[in-house]
């Protein structure tokens, strides 16, 4: 299925994004994740909880269902479940059966997301998780409120559009424009599953968006933009800026931003994005959090209406034109392959 060759559409062997921390409570909810439906919930401790989201009797969607106590209870036919996803009551028979039992998945909370891994549980190692540090969502940044989007088009895309920074200034030009940012030409650095696409400007006229985030910002600046591909679950971009290099020295450091994005794959043409954008300047301006929110908001919406209007012309996939990418594309290209390589490698 584009863009990959092989017939496999999930790297199963990752940690996701199941969910925000708010939206999982007491009462049980359902997501379709990698295909599946799974339960979340809290127990009694706060903890949060995922099980396979159908009863194994006659697949009535769990979420139909209701706790008692930290169990779930099927609304069908009252059997019921407890955290670790066992049979312990089928009201029609003296004892429960095992082969009733839910398939519990590994769950982690970081930040102020619910991470959930999807592959086999023995191999949940939550160090796997990426490190929220790197990104700004631990310590002293200030961080926007997370943000969760269902996006009509397949993760691959949403990847591969966050891997490709050249469209901001086109598609997002209402809020952010800056011709470095599509003149200056990428570098890819890859470190094991980490790959890193680069744009180095020493020197260019500060843009509308650079005096925004910083009021004093100088006539010339240098900025790095990055974005950081951490795996098919996590990428993270946005510019670290500087006072143009003067002198053979580095100019004086102005502040970084960075957008965090995690993607998790809902169908093979549907995903979860979860989205927050962090800053290590001007923290205590509420002002400036709002309108960084809103824009924030803004810009998520302009590319779900973009890749949802590309994926609704996949279902000709057979019938249309072949695919030309330019330079730009090579980050992009560079991590298709990278997932292609792990869809290659797990277990059909």
């Amino acid at each position: 299925m584009y863009p990959f060759s092989v017939d496999r559409n999930y790297v199963r062997d990752s940690w996701y994004v199941a969910a925000l921390s708010s939206e999982v409570s007491d009462n049980p909810v359902d997501r379709r994740i990698l295909g599946d439906l799974v339960l979340l919930y809290r127990d009694s401790n706060g903890d949060p909880v995922a099980l396979s989201g159908l009863c194994p009797h006659r697949r009535l969607p769990l979420r139909l269902g209701k706790r008692v106590g930290d169990n779930v209870q099927c609304g069908y036919h009252g059997i019921t479940f407890d955290t670790g996803g066992n049979c312990v009551s089928v009201p029609t028979q003296e004892k429960p059966s095992e082969r009733l039992s839910l398939h519990k998945y590994p769950v982690a909370e970081r930040w102020k997301w619910i991470w959930i891994w999807t592959g086999d549980p023995a191999d949940a190692d939550p160090n796997l998780i990426p490190d929220h540090r790197e990104m700004g969502l631990e310590g002293d940044w200030e961080a926007t409120p997370p943000e969760y989007y269902h996006v009509a088009a397949r993760s691959q895309m949403l990847i591969e559009n966050l891997l490709d920074l050249s469209h901001i200034s086109f598609l997002h030009g209402d809020y952010i424009e800056d011709a470095a940012w599509y003149e200056t030409p990428v570098t890819i650095e890859r470190d094991g599953d980490r790959c890193v696409a680069s744009r180095h400007t020493p020197s260019s006229r500060s843009s509308d968006f650079h005096r925004w985030m910083f009021p004093d910002a100088p006539d010339l600046v240098g900025q790095d933009l990055r974005t950081v591909f951490l795996g098919p679950a996590l990428t993270y971009s946005g510019p670290v800026v500087r006072e143009a290099a003067a002198n053979g020295s580095n100019g004086r450091y102005l502040g970084t931003m960075y957008a965090a994005h995690a993607i998790t794959p809902e169908t093979p043409r549907s995903s979860h994005y979860f989205s927050t954008t962090t800053r290590d300047f001007r923290t205590d301006d509420a002002a400036m959090s709002e309108e960084l929110h809103t824009m924030d908001i803004a810009v998520r919406n302009q590319d779900l209406v973009a890749l949802a209007a590309i994926e609704a012309e996949l279902h000709r996939e057979d019938s249309l034109p072949p695919e030309v990418s330019v330079k730009a594309d090579n980050p992009a290209l560079y991590v298709r392959r990278m997932i292609e390589d792990r869809l290659r490698a797990q277990p059909a």
